[in-house]
């Protein structure tokens, strides 16, 4: 879920002001069960939660997902999510209107990465999607490491 794990690594506008290209050199990484649970957790594993200490947590942060699969196209505009797309309806455009107003604040701060932005690779620096990558499948590993115990 590409575009899912882009839109958990919001950085702040005061970060960016003075870079050239969108780097972060931690990523969040988003873990999903059945596609319906879903939470993030930053780089050091800790879990990222609208509630959570700092910034990072009420930013990035995940808990449910009410559709049942990545059907929405933004690129294709309102209308032709509002007919035909299940996540549209039911976990983006509802959601934004419960958002606690501190989140909402925050929000106007920050900016995920662009499609584009997320898969390039900066100047001698790997992909977010590469980083994000990665940073699953070490967590994955560790798992499973302390699953066989």
């Amino acid at each position: 879920a590409i575009e899912s794990a882009r839109l958990h690594e919001k950085i702040s506008l005061k970060d960016l002001a003075n870079r050239r290209n969108f780097r972060i050199f931690r990523p969040n990484f988003k873990i999903v069960i059945d596609f319906h649970i879903e939470f993030v957790l930053d780089s050091q594993g800790n879990f990222l939660y609208i509630l959570g200490s700092g910034d990072n947590g009420p930013i990035n942060g995940a808990s449910y997902n009410f559709a049942d699969y990545n059907d929405s196209k933004i690129s294709l505009g309102r209308s032709w999510n509002h007919e035909n797309s299940r996540h549209f309806n039911l976990d983006i455009e509802p959601i934004k209107y419960y958002d606690p107003l501190f989140r909402s604040e925050l929000l106007k701060n920050y900016r995920a990465p662009t499609l584009k932005e997320f898969k390039r690779s900066p100047f001698f620096h790997h992909s977010i999607e590469y980083q994000s990558k990665r940073a699953a499948l070490k967590f994955e590993r560790m798992v499973n490491k302390s699953s066989v115990k």
